[in-house]
């Protein structure tokens, strides 16, 4: 039985591609590059909250999904376009089925100087 996406992928975004690895005042940052305009289901909990050195930390946390491509890994970002966060992918993305139709991932709001 095919797998059918519980919601519609109306969310835009923009896959951000890691471009190199270089190194500023020796602390080593990296680039990213822009790609395709993409539509995705954004599902956000509330965020994550977990203790770190005593304290409550609430992450800001979320389960996309999208059309399957294949340059969408691990180390790429992605860029919500209604609101121009960007979040990084956590873990390695699902492909559901292994039917390269429908990915689905983790991301993880990047926060600070991006």
């Amino acid at each position: 039985m095919a797998y059918k996406p519980e919601t519609m992928y109306i969310t835009p975004f923009r896959p951000l591609y890691p471009v190199a690895d270089s190194r500023v005042n020796g602390v080593p940052t990296k680039a990213y590059e822009e790609g395709p305009l993409m539509f995705c289901s954004f599902k956000s909990f509330g965020g994550t909250e977990r203790t770190e050195k005593g304290l409550t930390v609430v992450e800001d946390t979320a389960v996309v999904e999208c059309y399957y491509d294949p340059s969408i890994t691990s180390g790429c970002r992605i860029k919500i376009l209604t609101n121009n966060q960007v979040y990084e992918i956590l873990g390695t993305p699902e492909d559901i089925g292994m039917q390269h139709k429908t990915l689905r991932f983790k991301v993880r709001r990047v926060a600070g100087d991006t």
